[in-house]
Order: structure tokens, then sequence, then C-alpha cells
């Protein structure tokens, strides 16, 4: 025992002297490594020189690796401190302040010091492409956090910055640009993405010509697509697609014949569209990407289906689920379910044909949850962006009141008149700035809404007791769609809605939504309205005559009911303000229930406008849930 001990002892003292020998082995390896390093950086410009930087915390991503990094960072600042190289000590902080996390409060305050500390640094030299890192830096931290505001805001600092030097100077000028396209992509401001993607092309990154190049014309092309501007978004990643060739990048390959494919799909170009689609699928497989490949697979089924292959569109919805396994996305659910239950229904397998129907339901409302949670915090965070430029905005002018109130004093007359014109300006920026703001939020709610919402964050839904809903759709609309050409189709139809949307507006009515061809409008709210049924009839027969006068010959079908309802927004992600409740619901059978050219009311309306209008009984009408219903056509206005 007394020898098995004693040998433990030295055995342990003999781990500890080895032990330290490899720290310091380790020590002398890192130092040398990083002379080697930094004589390899001396004196090069800042592209090359950052570049191989930041490729150093890129071979540096895992826990494991963070200590290597530092200790790295930490030699080669030792030796730039000891050749008194300014910038480049400057730009190893910034590579350490990028690995800063916001993990909490502390952590937040520790990078708000650090960033602070090295922008002054970077502007004590004069060294703006640093500068402009810094920023862009400060907005990757605050984006990955959610916190949109100020990310664009540090987005856009970096990207003024940025304007003053060339690609040739500044290698991260186009990553610049480019970053700002795609975030306000994601904000779905697409006009603005539109913008700084342009100047993205507008620029070279002398570091790598191909790559970046991409990602861009890819983002373009989304962009287009989501403004329904189908060649446009063809052209975009027809160029990506020659880039990614010359890249020799297969997932980029197989992802842009994807997107090439839905493209040509919605064209009506089925057979390039599937012969694209199944590149993707191909690529995607041979890669292992499984949600791109299980994507093309659903796309080419239903096209396949359509097409009346229905055992071939069987096969690859089966593919399709067994490659993704039971941890489904939402958004591959919303084009699966719908696809079963056509099949089902087209082999006679009814209960389970209305089976997917049911789960089709439940995934679109719960995608519909999800995708409005996200966009009401996007909207509210712009509308802070929007107050936050707003408040910049106010404090430039008081600084330049006060600037401008000592050159009065000292130089009389003259500098106050340009004060003045200085003031003026600064307040029309704010002004402007203001009234985006607020025009970006009445665009989508009634003013009262949003003005709650402005104040207080929220907008509770409320009841409306006197209310007369109005819905209305085209007849034979689907044959219309299946034999005419999308974009005359969309034309004609938004030629109606304009004409529409006007008419509700110079009756003063609150529109609330067009899903598909139908549109729904209302009175009685926001505000209550005693003549509620009588401007919605007035407003349902000039519809009828705007159908009459136009050329395209559509027919209208229009119904109309009186009560009361619940009205206010749901969710967050495109979200809208929306009514609720039986009158609703009626209001839908009287359009259903309507002919072509008609304005069909119900029972209650017909009591509150029979002084003002001539109307026809029709008797009792069966609708859908309802029973029978006293149902009455509006002839025309009452002259007495």
């Amino acid at each position: 025992m007394e020898q098995s001990h004693t040998y433990a002892v030295w055995r342990n003292k003999a781990c500890l002297i080895g032990l330290n020998w490899l720290k310091i082995a380790v020590l002398l390896l890192t130092a040398h490594t990083a002379s080697a390093q930094f004589d390899t950086l001396l004196n090069r410009p800042f592209n090359d020189r950052f570049s191989q930087l930041l490729s150093l915390q890129k071979d540096n991503r895992d826990a494991q690796t963070d200590a290597a990094l530092v200790s790295q960072l930490s030699a080669l600042e030792s030796l730039a401190s000891k050749k008194g190289d300014k910038k480049f000590l400057a730009e190893l902080a910034t590579v350490r302040f990028k690995l800063l996390k916001i993990a909490n409060d502390t952590a937040q305050q520790q990078l708000k010091a650090e960033f602070q500390k090295a922008i002054s640094t970077a502007q004590s030299m004069n060294y703006t492409q640093l500068e402009a890192t810094l920023e862009f830096f400060m907005g990757n931290h605050y984006w990955e956090s959610n916190d949109y505001p100020p990310a664009i805001q540090h987005y856009e600092k970096a990207y003024e910055l940025s304007n003053n030097l060339t690609g040739r100077d500044y290698y991260l000028k186009q990553e610049i640009a480019y970053q700002l396209g795609i975030k306000y992509y994601y904000l779905t401001d697409y006009t603005t993405s539109l913008h700084y993607l342009e100047k993205a092309l507008e620029d070279e990154n002398p570091l790598d010509t191909v790559k970046p190049k991409i990602a861009i014309y890819n983002t373009l092309g989304l962009v287009f697509l989501h403004q329904d501007k189908l060649d446009d978004a063809k052209n975009s990643f027809n160029k990506a697609l020659e880039y990614a060739r010359l890249a020799n990048s297969p997932i980029w390959i197989g992802n842009l014949s994807g997107n090439l494919g839905h493209v040509y799909v919605l064209q009506g170009e089925m057979e390039k569209g599937e012969a694209l689609l199944r590149t993707d699928m191909e690529i995607s497989l041979a890669r292992g990407a499984k949600g791109s490949a299980s994507g093309a697979m659903l796309e080419l089924a239903n096209l396949n289906f359509n097409r009346g292959r229905v055992e071939l569109a069987e096969q690859q919805m089966d593919s399709a689920i067994q490659i993704m396994g039971a941890r489904m996305p939402y958004h591959r659910k919303k084009t699966l379910f719908p696809l079963l239950s056509k099949i089902n229904a087209f082999k006679g397998r009814w209960q389970a044909a209305a089976m997917y129907i049911d789960s089709s339901l439940v995934v679109m409302d719960s995608m519909a949850r999800m995708d409005n949670a996200v966009q009401i915090l996007r909207l509210k965070q712009l509308v802070e962006l929007q107050a936050s430029r707003v408040e910049i905005a106010e404090r430039e002018v008081k600084i330049r009141k006060k600037t401008l109130q000592v050159y009065v004093m000292i130089a009389g007359l003259l500098f106050a008149v340009i004060g003045g014109f200085l003031i003026f300006r600064q307040k029309e920026k704010a002004d402007l700035a203001k009234k985006r703001s607020d025009e970006l939020l009445l665009n989508i709610l009634p003013k009262g809404v949003a003005d709650e919402l402005k104040s207080t964050g929220v907008s509770k839904a409320k009841k409306f007791q006197d209310t007369t809903v109005l819905f209305c759709d085209f007849k034979n609309f689907t044959q219309y769609s299946e034999e005419m050409e999308p974009e005359e189709l969309v034309r004609i139809l938004d030629s109606y809605f304009k004409a529409f949307d006007q008419i509700v507006a110079d009756f003063g009515l609150e529109k609330i939504k067009t899903v598909g061809d139908a549109y729904i409008c209302i009175a009685g709210l926001p505000e209550p309205n005693p003549q509620h049924a009588e401007k919605v009839v007035r407003c349902a027969l000039k519809f009828q005559d705007i159908m009459q006068n136009n050329q395209a010959g559509w027919g209208l079908r229009i119904g109309i009911h009186s009560g009361p309802v619940v009205a206010g927004i749901v969710g967050i992600k495109k979200f809208a303000y929306d009514i609720w409740g039986d009158t609703v619901n009626t209001a839908a059978r009287m359009e259903q229930s309507s002919e072509a050219g008609k304005v069909n009311i119900s029972q209650t309306t017909y009591e509150l406008v029979k002084d003002k209008f001539i109307c026809t009984y029709r008797g009792k009408i069966a609708a859908k849930h309802k029973g029978e219903l006293d149902m009455y056509f509006v002839e025309g206005y009452n002259e007495q």
C-alpha cells in the first residue's frame, strides 16, 4: 500500500511537471506563430491584412478554439505594441470586439463600451475603413439579437462611411450594401431593398469578384418575385446562376435552378419549370440538402398532378415525405396537405381527402399566426426606427439652433438668415421622417387604431354595435384565371379594385381587405355612423355602375348585411385590421346568394334603408349554415 501511494504521488508530480512544460511549449509556439504572422501582415494594405485577420476567426468558430484565438490575438497585440504599429493594434481590437456576444445586460454594456472606445481610436487616426467596419460589426450584433432599429442605424452609418471609399481600398463596401439590401428584404421593404442591392452591384470586392454576386442577384430575384415582376426575377436568377457556375458551387446551382423553375411555372412554361426543378432536386439529393430536395419534389408533384400524371405525383410526394421525416416544417406542410387531399379525392378516398383538407386549414392558420407574430415585431421596430430618426433630427435641430444663436450675436443679420434656412431644412427632414412613419401605419390601419398602436404598442379588439358589411366577388373568376394570361388578369382586377378603393374613400367607409377576387368593406367603424347602411348600399350601387361602364365585361355579385361586429388586429406578420362575427358571415352568405349585376341585402339592412331605395323582395332563400333568409335586391334610389 505504502509503495503504491508513493508511486501515485510521484506519478501526479510527473504529470504536473509534464503539463507545465506542455503549456510553456504551447506559449512558445503561439509566440513564434504570432511573430511569423505579424511579419507576413506588416505593411500590407487594409484589404489584405484585415481579411487575413478575419480568416483567423473563421478557423476558430467553436468554444474549444476560442481560447486559442484569444491567445493568438494577445500575442499579435504584444508584437504590434513593440513595433509601434497603431493601425494594426486597432485592427486587432476590432477582431477581438467582433468576438463579444450580447448574452445579457452586462455583456451589452461591455459591448457598447468597447465599441465606443474602438470608434474613438479609429476616428483619431482618421481610419475610415476601420470605423465603417466597426459600425458594420455592431449592426450584425444587434441584428443577431433581433433588435432591428439599432441594427439598421449601424448598417446605414457603415454604408455612409464606405461611400467615401472605393472597393479597391475597402473590400467590405459591397458587402455592407448587400447586407442592407437583404435586411430590408427580410423586413419586407422591397423598394429600399432594391435600392441597396443595386448599389451593391455597382461595387466590386477585389478579393472575390464572383461569389458575392451570386447572393446579390439571388436576393434581387426574390425581391422581384415578391413584387410580381416575374421577368425581372427570371433575369436576376439567371445572372446568379451564371456566377454560380463560374464559382463551381453545386449548392447554389441547385438552389437557383429551383428558384428559376418556380418562376417558369408561374409564367406557364411548365416544361422548362419542370426541368429546372428536377435539376434542383437531383443536386440537392446528391449534396444531402434535404430541405431543398423535398421542396423541389413537392413542387414537381404538384405540377405533375395538375398535368394529369397522378401516379408520378404520388411517388414524388411519398419521396418528399420520406426525406422530410417526422420533423416536417410548416411551410412544406402548406404544400403537402392540399396535394394529399387532391390525390386522395382523385382516387375516391373521400374520407382521407377531407381529413387532409382539415389539416391544410390547421397548417395555414398556424403559419398565419407565426407569420403575423414576426410581422408585427418587424413593423413595430420599423416604426421605432423612424421615431428614432425623428428624435435624432430634432436633436440636430436644437444643436444647430444653439450654434446659430452664437453666430447671430457675432456675425449679425446675415448669419441669422442662413441659420433660419438651415433650421427650416432640418425641420423639414424631421417632419418628413415622422410623415413616413405615420403613412406606414395609416396605409394599413384606421387612424385611431394606428394612434393607439404608436402610443401603447398594442391595439385591443373592440365591438361595434351598428355596422353594415359589404362582400363582393366576380362571377366566373376561376374561369377567367384559367383562360387569361396572369398579367392581364391581375391588370383588370387591379383596375377594378382601385376604382372600388376610391368609391369607398368617397363614402367614408373602411376597406377591410381583399382575398383573391373578393373585396370586403364596412361602415360604422372605427367611428359610429348613423347612416352606415345607406352609405354601404350607395357604395354598392356605385360599384355596379363601374362594372357596367367597364369594357372588360366582368360581372360582380354583392351581398350586404347589418349588425354588430368585433374589429381589431390579428397576428403580426402582414397583419391587417379585420372583422369577425355573425354579421360578417351573414354578409358573405348574402354575396353567395346574389347575382351578377345585383345588390343583395338582408332583412335587417332592408329595414334600415327601405325609405331610401327601391327594393324587390326575393322571398326566403336557403343560405349555407343559416337556413332560409329573407333577401331583397336593391333596384335603385327612391326619388321621393
